[in-house]
């Protein structure tokens, strides 16, 4: 009996459709694709840099306008990877406008790349820094995650310090606000003269603050330096009978100035009693 189209088609689809290997096949392939990948990366890395820089630069264009999200973030996140291993400034810059997107994913490799170079390229990194308050002197991603980035680098706090600064003086306090935590994390009494001129700001932020504009301070990041402070979770200011008011500025520097101060003197107290004794 002739065979009918129907079975026919579905024995071609069978026969032509690849069949998954074992787990070890499968896992093979994808070194061998890790593998190829690496030695695609050193062959780039091996031409003239700023050709490399001018292609990625097209290609971040081209990926920014794909309709497939999942296949935009492989290749920005390629470029991110690669983008570090070039001497071009231009790299730089365009590592910085990677942390404007929109994709925590994509943020989070441009990060932990300008981290990775930041030793030995803190001039362009600064440089780069001045170009996105150029490009967006309101607000944007980048301006958010950058204080956190700075806190990472491999530089002296005094060089850390210096490329906070402009943050806080920007006029969104959603910029300010991890502007000053950065502060905080460096540990450094070094940044109260530059926390000072806030404690009296009476912008209110939202960056990294629960949504509820009637919360408790108990449930927001005002409280993050209460274990600096020492005192249960109140800080050194008492808190204002208005809904917003543990969400101002001032309220987070002041924060920050009593945490650091308290720091400051438990870090002379500690140097203090390792000094030899005058007595002996």
């Amino acid at each position: 009996m002739p065979q009918c189209k129907r079975d026919t088609a579905k024995s071609s689809q069978s026969k032509s459709k690849p069949r998954p290997g074992t787990p070890q096949q499968v896992l093979a392939s994808l070194f061998d694709s890790e593998r190829n990948s690496d030695k695609l990366h050193g062959q780039l890395i091996d031409l003239p840099h700023n050709a490399v820089t001018a292609a990625i630069r097209a290609a971040y264009e081209v990926a920014l306008g794909l309709e497939d999200t999942e296949e935009e973030i492989r290749r920005l996140s390629c470029i991110a990877r690669l983008a570090k291993d070039l001497t071009d400034p231009k790299a730089i810059v365009l590592l910085l406008e990677l942390l404007e997107h929109e994709e925590d994913c994509i943020r989070d490799v441009a990060g932990s790349s300008i981290i990775e170079v930041s030793e030995e390229r803190l001039a362009e990194i600064r440089d780069g820094i001045t170009h996105a308050f150029t490009r967006h002197p309101e607000s944007c991603f980048a301006l958010y995650e950058l204080p956190y980035i700075i806190c990472e680098f491999d530089a002296a706090i005094e060089d850390r310090l210096d490329l906070l600064a402009p943050f806080l003086k920007h006029t969104d306090p959603d910029v300010v606000c991890p502007a000053i935590d950065a502060c905080v994390k460096l540990i450094s009494p070094a940044a109260i003269p530059m926390l000072q001129p806030l404690a009296n700001d009476t912008r209110v932020f939202q960056a990294s603050c629960c949504d509820c504009e009637d919360c408790d301070c108990e449930d927001c990041d005002c409280d993050d330096y209460a274990s600096y402070n020492g005192d249960d979770g109140e800080s050194a200011s008492d808190h204002e009978d208005s809904a917003c008011s543990h969400r101002t500025i001032g309220r987070r520097a002041t924060a920050a100035i009593d945490a650091l101060t308290l720091m400051g003197r438990t870090m002379e107290s500690l140097t203090t009693k390792d000094e030899p004794n005058s007595a002996c």
